[in-house]
């Protein structure tokens, strides 16, 4: 099971954005990503550490054991941190099979 993880900043432009957003984005790292089942809380993968890696605009492979597709609820936890005030601040994950998105999830 092959998973891809994409982080974007919203403007990805090499200009600054007068709302701030441009720093707001520098100061945030993904910390770590998780897999876990959701109904046995049995950790089934986990990311390795993302917080000192330049990760804006890239894509991050991750090999998933093909036992979590067994589970019948797959919960997924980000830890993430930032330097500083987020407002408005929003997680779009899309989980992809054969490049077709199979799930979409906002988090706001």
């Amino acid at each position: 099971f092959f998973f891809v993880f994409c982080c974007s900043n919203g403007s990805m432009s090499n200009s600054t954005n007068r709302d701030g957003s441009d720093e707001i984005a520098q100061g945030l790292s993904i910390n770590w990503m998780s897999m876990s089942d959701a109904y046995s809380g049995q950790e089934m993968w986990k990311s390795e550490d993302w917080a000192a890696q330049d990760i804006w605009g890239k894509e991050l492979a991750a090999r998933i054991p093909k036992e979590i597709l067994g589970c019948k609820a797959v919960s997924r936890d980000i830890n993430f941190s930032s330097k500083h005030k987020m407002e408005k601040f929003r997680v779009e994950q899309k989980v992809l099979l054969n490049d077709q998105v199979i799930e979409e999830w906002t988090f706001v």
